[in-house]
């Protein structure tokens, strides 16, 4: 295609030709349906089958401080990349890492 001429001297047939060769070039590649997308996010589900630990030790563990948790509640989130660490720590209380502001001294 000649792109010497100017857009308005084109016809209708060659000015389309070459809007469909222009968006040849940025088209964007199909992504497969089947792929998925791997996160952080887990749920109590895989943190379960994962650590050989029943449903109900996992809601106790969070709910005693005992375990990393991203969301308390249902549906529970955890991650997965402070799920393992937690475990490679040696499974320690995580009430333990937690800084605690100071406490207030009582008015009086």
């Amino acid at each position: 295609m000649d792109l010497s001429s100017p857009l308005f001297s084109l016809t209708v047939s060659e000015f389309s030709a070459l809007m469909q060769e222009q968006f040849k070039l940025f088209q964007i590649p199909n992504v497969k349906k089947d792929v998925v997308f791997e996160t952080d996010d887990v749920d109590i589900n895989w943190v379960s089958e994962n650590l050989k630990m029943p449903i109900s030790t996992i809601r106790t563990k969070v709910s005693r401080m005992e375990m990393p948790c991203k969301k308390r509640g249902k549906p529970m989130g955890f991650s997965k990349k402070e799920t393992i660490e937690w475990v490679e720590k040696g499974r320690p209380k995580v009430i333990q890492e937690i800084d605690f502001a100071p406490t207030r001294k009582n008015k009086k």
